[in-house]
């Protein structure tokens, strides 16, 4: 990535901190200065899954005049027809949450309207396009059975062996009349990490439907799976800068409260320490956030806070391949670079077809 890209990265996150901040003034005068230029942050906002974000600063913030009338009329629009979608998918979770627990089956929420509900304030404010549920993997089949009998269609393809393809996945993909669900065993897969499914099924955590009260993970593991689902996208270069503000709002209402030396005790007991002392490391350092957030970046060690704002910026703009950006993940898993190249190697294919494989197309989220 050249240094003029990284610059450009640079100057719209800066502007996403200012009105994440509330400075809206100090947001409203770096664009009018075309520091970025508007049409620029524009491109950014939509190539970073954050339409939603800025429909809903615009009027608050006083930004709407310095974008172009047409360019914002098309983005609103589309910003409306997501919010009705996500009424749908939220409909569709009360529907699921009654037919899991009629079959005596765990469940529990992970993310899309649990995040928007806890840390957005609900009412479709953080966009999402599709379900992640969490059940036990001695109860996947019994889930797949019910997913069926209810009208969807799993679209990962089970490999050689329903066994293989489960220890090198952590999830199957299910779609029914364009709604889009994920169906996980465990927060992620591979070799280093020893993360407690258990534990997280335990919830901590209540999602607040019209309907219905639906299990969803403690503030604090909702962050942990945070932390570990954008590592994660960075691994695979799909990360985008949407999880990064999500991360700020989160440490927004998490910071001063939760208890950090418990979190990182968790975090080494799982072995997934150093993975989320990068990603939040990478966080604090693109966003300027050490002075915001003085409790998460006060148990942050050194060492997790080598990545400058450009190799940040080439990880998450990555484009043609994402080599780069596993090779950077080998470092940071807790286990050794030949065990991780092995399971990458071995489960390549099962993850493909898990992931891949018939995967039906996606609408990009705003």
């Amino acid at each position: 990535m050249s240094q003029k890209e990284a610059s450009s990265l640079y100057r719209n996150v800066a502007i996403l901190a200012r009105l994440l901040a509330g400075d809206d003034e100090a947001a409203r005068a770096s664009l009018a200065a075309d520091l970025p230029p508007p049409g620029d942050f524009l491109r950014f906002v939509e190539r970073h899954y954050l339409v939603w974000y800025l429909v809903g600063q615009l009027d608050a913030s006083g930004l709407r005049d310095l974008f172009p009338v047409a360019e914002l009329t098309r983005l609103e629009r589309a910003s409306e027809e997501r919010r009705a979608k996500v009424d749908r998918l939220v409909e569709e979770l009360d529907r699921l949450w009654l037919s899991f627990g009629s079959r005596g089956i765990d469940v529990v929420l992970l993310k899309g309207p649990a995040l928007d509900q806890r840390f957005y304030g609900g009412e479709g404010r953080r966009a999402f396009f599709d379900m992640d549920l969490l059940v036990r993997a001695e109860q996947v089949p019994a889930a797949e059975r019910l997913l069926v009998e209810l009208g969807y269609e799993r679209r990962s393809i089970v490999l050689l062996s329903r066994r293989l393809t489960m220890w090198a996945a952590h999830g199957f993909d299910f779609a029914r009349d364009g709604l889009a669900l994920d169906l996980h065993w465990r927060a992620a897969a591979h070799p280093s990490y020893r993360i407690d499914t258990t534990r997280l099924l335990r919830g901590g955590g209540i999602y607040r439907s019209s309907r219905a009260e639906i299990s969803i993970p403690s503030d604090e593991e909702m962050l942990f799976l945070h932390l570990l689902s954008l590592f994660r996208d960075l691994y695979r270069g799909g990360a985008r800068i949407r999880s990064f503000v999500d991360i700020h709002t989160m440490l927004d209402a998490l910071d001063a409260r939760i208890d950090w030396p418990a979190f990182w005790a968790e975090r080494r007991k799982e072995r997934t320490f150093r993975v989320c002392q990068t990603i939040l490391g990478m966080f604090l350092t693109l966003f300027e956030a050490d002075e915001r957030f003085p409790r998460a970046a006060a148990g942050l060690l050194p060492q997790h806070r080598r990545c400058s704002v450009e190799e940040i910026a080439a990880l998450v703009e990555v484009r043609e391949s994402a080599i780069r950006n596993k090779l950077w993940a080998l470092r940071v898993f807790e286990c050794s670079v030949p065990r991780s190249l092995a399971y990458w190697a071995i489960s390549l294919p099962f993850r493909l077809a898990t992931y891949r494989a018939a995967r039906p197309p996606v609408p990009k989220p705003l």
